[in-house]
């Protein structure tokens, strides 16, 4: 009896050895009883590197209890918190102590949170980071004070969403920012809010001149120009990512932006938006998208707006580079852009979104979508058009092909071309989806054809009808 009480407690001291010299964990916390357990497992390590942890019932309302649990961990480098869409309301997660971290990770968006001030008060003693993201979305936050900046010279990535707040000044924050000079990404999102004044914003960004990849989003904002923000990105020469969305505003004139584009040579990738907006002339802004000879990757939205797109066409002559194209269309759509797209050889996604547009005709597209051998993302949304015919009899061509996804729903469809015949001869397709809701081809005799096609492939995973 005593033997086995040796053994037990040898066992125990070797386990809490190996607890304590633990150095990564990674963790999905399923319930609000398992976060009071495993918080206590977790006061067990003493060595932690690197954090992991994942809070993913709905119902979770405190996890407090973490801060607790990590006292005791002497060195960290990345910690890396996910609750978001939890009915969490305190965000006092983080122990004063820690001091060491390189990367730093908090999602608490949709959470019932109120204040962020102890997040920003331990982010101001870790002077070694070099990331981090912060994603306060839809929650009850009226400002955010971000850093001691001084301090963060070795700070390359920034990321702040409060989307869907109750912020109304960015000033501060701006002017602390525009002092991380060695910053190389900088992600915002600012939607949703009651900020109305971008001139801060401009000039922080214009003294960023190292940045490499930008993001501001500005949807659903009263915005009377944005002529300020325009001349600030200017100063960013260096800049290969952008994004900028402007949907859902009051936004007239977006002249400023093509403008500006024509000092951004560099970039690679570049994702404008600018849907439910008050725009009627893109022309300036297609026109400056041409002269991006390095672009690769192209993603624009002016849907529900009055603009002309028969520019775009010329533009998509001219640049022969693209890999990835997402377009999502307006009404008066022009359909010659679609003949320009077989020649962009080097595709390998495309994402048409095509709905509610008075387009009649995809054809010549698919047609020659087998010339793009690249292409492994193909997303065809023709959702209540005037579309009756659709020809996929070259959609084996697409050996790469992975993703496929055709939506023909609400349309006077009458034909389709090959499509149960080509599904099982491409290969490699992992994932497909159709949908023909309010068509003749919403019925299970067309579904059996599909399937029979499916069973063929051999590394599907999913499909929807």
């Amino acid at each position: 009896m005593g033997n086995k009480s040796t053994r037990e407690i040898r066992e125990k001291i070797e386990q809490f050895k190996e607890d304590s010299e633990k150095k990564d964990i990674e963790w999905t916390i399923h319930n609000q009883d398992e976060v009071y357990e495993q918080m206590l497992i977790l006061s067990r390590y003493f060595s932690l590197q690197k954090l992991q942890l994942n809070f993913i019932d709905p119902n979770i309302g405190d996890i407090t209890p973490l801060k607790d649990a990590i006292q005791g961990s002497e060195i960290f480098e990345v910690l890396k918190i996910q609750a978001q869409n939890t009915k969490i309301n305190d965000a006092n997660i983080i122990p004063s102590h820690i001091t060491t971290l390189n990367r730093f990770h908090l999602d608490l968006s949709n959470t019932q949170i109120t204040d962020v001030s102890n997040v920003i008060q331990v982010l101001n003693q870790n002077i070694q980071l070099e990331s981090i993201y912060m994603n306060f979305n839809n929650t009850h936050i009226t400002s955010i004070k971000l850093f001691d900046v001084h301090l963060f010279t070795q700070l390359k990535s920034l990321t702040l969403f409060t989307g869907h707040t109750q912020i109304n000044n960015i000033e501060q924050f701006t002017l602390n920012v525009s002092k991380l000079m060695n910053l190389e990404e900088l992600h915002l999102n600012f939607s949703g809010t009651q900020i109305t004044d971008l001139a801060s914003l401009g000039s922080c960004i214009r003294k960023l001149n190292k940045l490499l990849q930008l993001t501001i989003k500005l949807d659903n904002l009263q915005l009377d120009n944005i002529f300020d923000l325009m001349q600030g990105i200017s100063f960013c020469i260096n800049l290969c990512h952008l994004t900028l969305t402007f949907n859902n505003t009051n936004l007239n004139n977006i002249d400023q932006l093509g403008d500006l584009l024509k000092q951004l040579q560099n970039l690679e990738y570049l994702n404008i938006q600018f849907s439910k907006t008050r725009v009627t002339q893109a022309d300036n802004l297609f026109q400056k998208i041409g002269y991006l000879t390095a672009l690769k990757s192209l993603s624009l939205n002016f849907k529900d707006t009055n603009i002309s797109s028969l520019s775009l066409h010329r533009i998509l002559d001219t640049i022969q580079k693209i890999e990835h194209l997402r377009i999502s269309a307006n009404k008066n759509f022009d359909q010659s852009v679609l003949d320009a797209i077989p020649q962009q050889q080097q595709m390998k996604s495309l994402i048409l979104d095509l709905n509610d547009t008075n387009i009649n005709s995809v054809n010549k597209l698919m047609d020659q979508i087998g010339d793009l051998k690249l292409m492994r993302f193909l997303q065809i949304l023709i959702s209540n058009t005037q579309v009756e015919e659709l020809n996929c009899s070259n959609l084996s061509k697409l050996q790469n092909l992975r993703t496929l996804q055709i939506d023909i729903s609400q349309t006077p469809m009458q034909k389709i071309i090959g499509l149960e015949e080509e599904l099982g001869k491409i290969k490699f397709l992992n994932q497909f989806i159709f949908d023909a809701i309010d068509t003749k081809f919403h019925n299970n005799e067309y579904q059996d054809k599909i399937k029979q096609e499916l069973k063929k492939l051999q590394y599907l995973k999913e499909f929807h009808l």
